[in-house]
């Protein structure tokens, strides 16, 4: 006797039940339809309501809402906690300066610390620009999110990031700005230089990257103009120098009866200590007391308790040398002047 069939099964009839076994080779198209639909799992988070696909990918998003992160950075200056190893790890590369992956365009040598951004960084090639600034009348475009939040504060003139020091009352636009700030009134630099016999601390991730430079000898920054071809350590340095081809000197001196005008603006400060009487860089040598307006007048002067003398008279024959190259200037006279 044929036992009955469980109730939520129906049983085949006509073709269905004649068809053998090894002619339905696949699940009913109702279900390959369902297979195919993803499924739409939304953050249950107010404010949020991430959209996902997996449900592994729900869960692993979830910890950044909780509280309890049991991971957290050894670094005493910093404290970070993490829900996962693999984020512990790649936020331990702003402290040790390490960016494994490497652009694979050519002429570029940008390096990052983890994939994403590397990936990320791809857009800056492609020229895609999907978010769009929300502010009416601008047109601008980002290849990031997070450029575009930040660019929005630009045209709300906020700072939300306050410092939290009693009588310091100062406010940043970003909170990276904040972080590096609080390092100010801790003396704490948690970004130590990697390599062997450095003893270099630094404040911030960024300084790390630009002190490690000076190990490896790169200079990413090329000036783009192709009689030149000078390179640079640091951005900033590329822009200072393309004012030289420009003759550009957009700094100028506010005092009325001053006419100076300067490339940078580091020259524009300290060529205001000449008009204040500020005399901010002393001599370290323990038995002299003199000031000097400016870094540059300190060094000259610094020559004169060594003995160094690297300024050399050209004149084949002569090989005098001097601490000063105004002492070698007026030297040179004895050379070219005519003999009477």
């Amino acid at each position: 006797m044929t036992p009955p069939l469980p109730q939520t099964l129906a049983p085949l009839s006509g073709a269905d039940s004649a068809q053998p076994d090894s002619a339905r080779t696949g699940p009913p198209p109702q279900c390959q339809q369902a297979r195919k639909a993803p499924r739409r799992l939304v953050c249950p988070f107010e404010n949020c309501s991430r959209p996902f696909t997996r449900q592994c990918a729900l869960a692993r998003h979830l910890h950044a809402h909780r509280e309890d992160k049991p991971r957290t950075c050894p670094i005493e200056a910093c404290g970070k906690r993490f829900p996962y190893p693999s984020h512990l790890a790649s936020h331990m590369a702003c402290h040790t300066g390490a960016r494994p992956y490497s652009c694979a365009r050519e002429n570029c040598c940008k390096r990052f610390a983890n994939k994403h951004t590397l990936k990320l960084h791809g857009r800056s090639h492609s020229g895609q620009k999907p978010f769009p600034c929300t502010h009416e009348a601008c047109s601008l475009r980002f290849s990031f999110k997070s450029n575009m939040t930040k660019h929005l504060r630009t045209h709300a003139e906020t700072r939300p990031f306050a410092c939290p020091q009693e009588d310091c009352g100062k406010h940043f636009a970003y909170q990276a700005s904040l972080q590096a700030h609080l390092c100010t009134h801790t003396g704490a630099k948690p970004f130590a230089c990697p390599h062997e016999g450095c003893p270099g601390r630094f404040h911030n991730s960024g300084s790390l990257v630009n002190h490690r430079r000076i190990h490896s000898q790169a200079k990413p920054f090329v000036c783009p103009l192709p009689d030149c071809g000078k390179a640079f350590r640091h951005k900033g340095s590329l822009i200072q120098h393309r004012v030289v081809h420009t003759g550009a000197r957009p700094f100028l001196c506010p005092h009325d009866d001053c006419p100076r005008r300067y490339r940078a603006k580091d020259s524009l400060k300290q060529h205001l200590h000449t008009h204040t009487g500020i005399l901010p860089f002393s001599c370290p040598q323990a038995d002299c007391d003199k000031r000097f307006s400016q870094k540059s007048n300190l060094k000259r002067h610094l020559r004169s308790h060594s003995d160094t003398r690297p300024f050399v008279c050209p004149w084949q024959g002569c090989g005098k040398r001097w601490r000063q190259r105004t002492h070698l200037q007026i030297h040179l006279h004895s050379h070219t002047r005519p003999l009477l």
